[in-house]
């Protein structure tokens, strides 16, 4: 979930193919025990890699996809709403 570290490879992968035109997200972990059973190192793990990681590479990407002429970049379903001040 190392954001620099992310960055960095995508701008890297863009340099040596001259774009990018699409991002597969494909890195996950899951915990083969259950939930009352995991530790906060179990936890952090789970969600640096499969929220936090994600991010990351989509945050990093997606303005390299847009500039080489690739596809929209990914859109929440429904904007989030937040209560009025």
């Amino acid at each position: 979930a190392d954001s620099e570290a992310m960055n960095r490879a995508v701008a890297d992968a863009a340099a040596v193919m001259g774009g990018l035109s699409i991002l597969v997200n494909n890195a996950g972990v899951g915990m083969a025990k259950p939930l009352v059973d995991y530790t906060d190192k179990d936890w952090s793990l789970l969600i640096g890699v499969n929220l936090t990681g994600t991010f990351n590479a989509i945050r990093s990407a997606a303005p390299i996809i847009v500039d080489s002429g690739g596809g929209a970049p990914p859109q929440q379903p429904t904007p989030p709403r937040l209560p009025p001040p």
